[in-house]
């Protein structure tokens, strides 16, 4: 679910996010992937979730993988708003 909203952030540049850091969906995936590689991302479901609107549900940090991921997302964009991304 993070990692859905997180690519839904960049392009509606919530969160302090913004797609322009990517030239193209595959940088996306490849950004993800090198995360995790067993997350499945693929650059049709970014084209997917392109067209669906941020989710504003509460991101609750059930697992440590959460709080890993949203410190992989700050390596790359210094301003995220993690706590806009949490709910909080």
């Amino acid at each position: 679910m993070a990692v859905r909203t997180f690519i839904r952030g960049l392009f509606s540049k919530d969160y302090n996010l913004d797609m322009a850091e990517f030239a193209n969906y595959n940088e996306v995936v490849d950004f993800v992937n090198n995360y995790d590689f067993s997350l499945r991302v693929t650059p049709n479901g970014v084209a997917l979730l392109k067209r669906r609107p941020v989710n504003k549900r509460k991101i609750i940090m059930l697992y440590d993988s959460v709080k890993d991921f949203l410190t992989y997302i700050k390596t790359k964009f210094p301003e995220f708003d993690d706590a806009g991304f949490l709910g909080k």
